[in-house]
């Protein structure tokens, strides 16, 4: 039975499903899916682009798994979790910032001056 599984798996490897016949379907699933992690169509859809950017790039491989589509489910699962902590990461660093005192006016060397002159005209 082994022989007959890894025969099929190199018959799947050769002739993947063609990448638009993934696409069409899975793209509306790959929304509903990133929206359920994000809250935000917006969001959700460029999630979802991303994964279907990501599924073109390597087709050749990822055309021959059983399940493309879980794959592609795994690439919108970890870039959504990317985002949330580069959200959470600069809301920490913004609200360090917020913190700080800020000079009402920063007094530039001479020589800096007239450098920015220069720039602004």
């Amino acid at each position: 039975m082994r022989g007959v599984e890894e025969s099929a798996a190199r018959v799947a490897e050769s002739h993947p499903v063609p990448f638009d016949a993934f696409a069409q379907p899975e793209g509306a699933a790959l929304v509903a899916f990133a929206w359920s992690l994000t809250g935000s169509l917006p969001a959700a859809e460029e999630l979802a682009q991303e994964a279907l950017a990501a599924a073109w790039t390597a087709w050749d491989r990822v055309g021959g798994f059983d399940k493309p589509g879980a794959w592609a489910r795994k690439v919108v699962a970890n870039r959504a979790a990317t985002r949330r902590r580069t959200a959470g990461r600069e809301a920490r660093a913004l609200g360090r910032l917020g913190s700080r005192r800020v000079a009402d006016k920063v007094e530039l060397p001479q020589g800096d001056a007239e450098v920015w002159e220069l720039v602004r005209a």
